[in-house]
């Protein structure tokens, strides 16, 4: 299941239907924390840490607001860098909606979080200094 050649998890979140011995032996030999809620059938349950596990409600939310666009829900890219192209300019588009309603101090401390751009898109930065 996470077998692709990806940084190594820390915290696996997921839902009951992931629920087996298994996958968390699993992720326990891979130095991850499983966040998962067991079945109601478990003859010993498991306990979970709430606060963590809420978290996994936002991150469904905000794949269920990027596939509003129907570029990205269809796919219609089909070199990996250009829908990741687009993936980014819906995550802008979100951040903006979310920045945009924040009143003001909020709104210079969520800049302050941003990273510097050329450390992100290195090479690319260039393209933004110069006026394209």
């Amino acid at each position: 299941m996470v077998d692709t050649a990806v940084p190594a998890p820390k915290v696996f979140m997921a839902d009951r239907g992931h629920d087996a011995d298994r996958i968390r032996t699993d992720l326990e030999a891979r130095g991850a924390v499983p966040i998962i809620p067991g079945r109601k059938t478990r003859k010993n349950p498991i306990l979970v840490d709430e606060y963590i596990y809420a978290l996994r409600n936002r991150i469904e939310r905000a794949f269920c607001k990027l596939k509003c666009s129907r570029r990205l829900a269809t796919r219609y890219d089909k070199i990996a860098a250009s829908y990741l192209g687009f993936v980014h300019i819906c995550s802008i588009r979100l951040w903006i909606r979310e920045f945009v309603n924040m009143s003001w101090p909020n709104s210079l401390t969520t800049l302050a979080l941003i990273p510097d751009y050329r450390a992100l898109y290195g090479p690319f930065a260039r393209l933004s200094e110069s006026g394209f």
